[in-house]
C-alpha cells in the first residue's frame, strides 16, 4: 500500500472528527507499524475514540496492547525451541539462516541438532505454514507476516539475553 491509502484514511478521519491528523505524520506512523493496514486503522481508531490526541501516543498504546490481543506469548510458547531460535536470528536482522555460521549457531542452541540446510528448511516451512513468516522472493528470503510480532520477538530475545548475563 502507498500514500493513497493513508491519504484516504486521513481524509475520512478529518471529516468525521474534530481532531485533525496531518498526512505526513500519518505516513510516518504507517511506516512505523510496518505499513500494515490493520495496525494503521487500529491507530486511527485509538485517536478517534479520544483515548489519545496524537498518533505517536497511539503507537505506544497499540504496542502496549498488541502482545496480549494477538497472543504473542501463547504463539511463542507453542513454538519448538529451534523455531524460536530461527525467529530470533531473523528478528535480529540476519539475512540468511542458511549460512554455515547461522546453522552452527543453531546447532549450539538448546536441543539444537540443525546442521544441514534441509533441516533449517524444515523449520522455515513450519513457520511459513503457521503464517509467522512469508517468503519474499525465490532466493530464500523470508520476512515476518506481522511487523509488530518481530518487534515483540526482538524484545523477548533481548530480555532473555539480559537475564542469562546476570
Amino acid at each position: 500500500l502507498d500514500g493513497t491509502f493513508v491519504g484516504h484514511i486521513v481524509h475520512t478521519f478529518n471529516r468525521a472528527s474534530k481532531a485533525q491528523i496531518d498526512e505526513s505524520v500519518a505516513l510516518k506512523a504507517f511506516d512505523t507499524v510496518g505499513r500494515n493496514p490493520y495496525y494503521f486503522r487500529k491507530l486511527i481508531e485509538i485517536v478517534l475514540a479520544g483515548q489519545v490526541k496524537h498518533l505517536t501516543e497511539a503507537i505506544a498504546q497499540l504496542r502496549e496492547r498488541l502482545p496480549e490481543e494477538q497472543g504473542y506469548m501463547k504463539i511463542w510458547i507453542g513454538l519448538r525451541v529451534l523455531d524460536r531460535e530461527v525467529l530470533g536470528l531473523l528478528a535480529s536482522g540476519q539475512q540468511s539462516v542458511f549460512s554455515k555460521e547461522n546453522r552452527e549457531r543453531l546447532s549450539r542452541a538448546p536441543n539444537g541438532t540443525i546442521q544441514e540446510s534441509a533441516a533449517v528448511q524444515s523449520v522455515i516451512r513450519r513457520l511459513v505454514s503457521a503464517r509467522i513468516l512469508v517468503k519474499t522472493d525465490g532466493h530464500g528470503k523470508y520476512e515476518f507476516d506481522d511487523p509488530e510480532f518481530v518487534e515483540w520477538i526482538r524484545n523477548a530475545v533481548n530480555q532473555a539475553r539480559t537475564k542469562r548475563k546476570r
